[in-house]
């Protein structure tokens, strides 16, 4: 606690430690964790596959990057998740891909989690977007990508960015299967799918802990053509091949659990959880999501 009021929340020294542990304490810093250039770079060399020493290295600091997305650091997320899509057979070319992502937790050790005695969103705020195969162009990934954020009066509380599972996009006789969007509007529908489950069972935690919360989910998008989907027919188009009597539609549909209300793209704070920005638009989000806050002494 500060002396302004301000709590905040760090992983400064556990950082300190993953950075140590992986040669890394005395790098310089860079301002973030990966670049769709960087990607693209990493492909197009079509490197072999890392020997085993060289996998297990990988994978230890992708879970050291988990542990941090999953805690403390929400700013970690997007790019942690694709890193982590490569877990499985990494190309020796990722090396490059893990040190710039140490070299940005070097610059990021040092950035909180903070509640704002005066907070300029009040409450709780729930926010919802995808990126419709937003990584096709770079890596060949055709999946979309959905993002969630819940704040309490600014602070995150509850986060994630994950590839989509779009279950019965297909034929009907299909629908025990995956498959991806074939639409923007499909991906959003199934990113506020992705959310809507994720903040239901923050407020069941926030019941059991009793913490008066909304009976309703006021979920934020920017996409007017799912909201259509989601508040009534709009005709069919890209997503008549949506079956309306599947659960999770009606659970978007069903006005006593959440309320979709449609928002400007460039306040929708889920964005970073979709894509890797542009380095101006993620240095702003940097400062929205985690501060950076002097370490108390």
């Amino acid at each position: 606690m500060h002396n302004d009021g301000k709590i905040t929340l760090d992983n400064h020294d556990k950082i300190e430690g993953f950075l140590k542990q992986h040669g890394m304490d005395k790098c310089n810093h860079v301002s973030n964790p990966l670049t769709k250039q960087m990607l693209q770079d990493c492909a197009m060399e079509d490197t072999p596959t890392m020997d085993a020493a060289a996998t297990e290295r990988y994978q230890r600091i992708v879970g050291d990057g988990i542990w941090l997305v999953s805690t403390t650091h929400p700013i970690l997320a997007t790019s942690t998740s694709i890193l982590a899509g490569m877990n499985c057979a990494p190309p020796e070319a990722a090396e490059k891909l893990l040190t710039h992502y140490l070299r940005y937790l070097q610059h990021v050790k040092g950035h909180c989690l903070v509640v704002n005695p005066n907070p300029t969103r009040p409450g709780i705020m729930h926010y919802s977007d995808s990126d419709w195969a937003g990584l096709y162009a770079y890596t060949g990934e055709t999946r979309s990508r959905s993002g969630m954020l819940v704040t309490y009066n600014d602070m995150p509380i509850s986060w994630h960015s994950k590839h989509q599972k779009c279950k019965g996009t297909a034929h009907k006789e299909d629908l025990d299967l995956f498959h991806i969007a074939t639409a923007s509007a499909e991906a959003e529908l199934y990113a506020a799918a992705d959310a809507v489950k994720a903040c239901l069972h923050l407020r069941y935690i926030g019941q059991e802990l009793n913490i008066a919360l909304d009976p309703i989910t006021t979920l934020q998008v920017d996409a007017t053509a799912a909201i259509g989907k989601i508040q009534g027919p709009r005709g069919g188009g890209k997503m008549k091949h949506i079956d309306l009597r599947q659960g999770w539609i009606k659970q978007l549909r069903d006005q006593t659990l959440c309320k979709v209300v449609k928002i400007a793209g460039e306040e929708n704070l889920a964005d970073s959880f979709t894509k890797l920005l542009p380095l101006s638009s993620f240095k702003e989000t940097e400062g929205q999501l985690m501060p950076y806050v002097l370490k108390l002494t």
